[in-house]
């Protein structure tokens, strides 16, 4: 007995996938490494690739930068890189449990 997948692709239909990385070329640093890799090997296996990631602050171009540029299929959407001021500041909970002594 052979089995039937329920599901009906046409040849035309594309598979379509969506990475979400901190880091990702042009980002310099090793990290964007393994992501870049991956995206290129799933669009040479006919992967629609879109990749969301933050644009670095720092200078520097990936080395890893043409594996996915000039690649049709890996579509890149930078988003801005912030670290929210909230979460600089000195929790509430730091003050009440350390209280400065009085002299």
């Amino acid at each position: 007995m052979q089995f039937e997948s329920p599901i009906v692709e046409s040849e035309s239909s594309i598979k379509k996938i969506l990475i979400i990385s901190y880091v990702f070329p042009p980002h310099p640093g090793i990290g964007g490494r393994r992501w870049a890799k991956f995206a290129k090997y799933l669009s040479i296996h006919g992967f629609e690739v879109h990749v969301i990631y933050a644009k670095s602050k720092e200078g520097g171009v990936s080395v890893w930068i043409d594996d996915v540029v000039r690649d049709p299929n890996i579509h890149l959407h930078p988003v801005t890189d912030f670290y929210p001021e909230v979460l600089n500041r000195i929790p509430v909970f730091t003050i009440l449990y350390n209280p400065v002594k009085a002299k």
